[in-house]
């Protein structure tokens, strides 16, 4: 055997024992991919069996102004910021949408006869309203709504406190109205998967045994319906 064959059949051994591994790793790396769209599959079925109500189920929040009016204080009280976090669940009808929530909430006013009080109030807001949407608008979903909402409050304070020589009202948290409830008028608009809403809610709430006034809050708020996108996408 001449040593050029020799170096032939060297080589070719070589280049065998190479390939079978090379073959039975991309053998192997196809198993992933197998799985891979099998796991795929088993979710969007999933988020196809999904019960179609979650599809009318929005995470909302936002900011709001609230104070006291139709108050003897009306002259010394002025409003302040807040913020609402919460969910809501539309409930759809063959004339209206019924939207029930519940929304962490907290409003606050100030008090500046003579030197200024901030009073903070935190709530569990519960809202519960009636949608009628105007069919004129089709690429905006345009309703308007009315309702009632509850409130519980969960805690109060008042800043900047001073007793001293002072003849105005002094707010005491301990006299503060444990529930409230008022009137909801709003509108809100859908576009795609977001909403939103501008609503004012009027009730009554006593902060003082000498102040018995209309708590009113208007707020301004932008909600995302979680479970659409993904039926949208998995559906295709």
């Amino acid at each position: 055997m001449s040593f050029t064959l020799l170096k032939r059949v060297v080589f070719a051994l070589m280049f065998g024992s190479l390939a079978v591994p090379l073959q039975a790793q991309k053998d192997t790396l196809q198993v992933p991919s197998d799985t891979s769209k099998q796991s795929m599959g088993t979710l969007k079925q999933t988020l196809n069996d999904l019960p179609y109500i979650l599809d009318d189920i929005a995470i909302v929040g936002g900011m709001n102004r609230s104070g006291l009016f139709w108050s003897p204080e009306s002259r010394n009280l002025n409003y302040g910021n807040g913020f609402q976090l919460g969910a809501e669940l539309q409930i759809p009808t063959e004339r209206f949408f019924f939207t029930g929530g519940l929304h962490y909430m907290q409003t606050g006013f100030s008090y500046n006869p003579q030197h200024t009080q901030e009073v903070k109030s935190k709530y569990i807001a519960a809202p519960l309203t009636l949608s009628f949407p105007l069919p004129e608008f089709s690429l905006v979903n345009w309703q308007v709504f009315t309702g009632i909402q509850a409130h519980l409050r969960a805690s109060s304070s008042v800043s900047n406190v001073d007793n001293t020589d002072f003849a105005g009202v002094i707010f005491d948290p301990d006299q503060f109205t444990s529930f409230d409830a008022g009137l909801i008028l709003g509108t809100s608009a859908e576009y795609r998967n977001f909403l939103f809403k501008a609503r004012t809610v009027i009730g009554t709430a006593r902060y003082s045994t000498q102040i018995q006034g209309s708590l009113n809050t208007l707020h301004f708020e932008v909600g995302y319906f979680l479970f659409r996108p993904f039926r949208n996408r998995f559906s295709e």
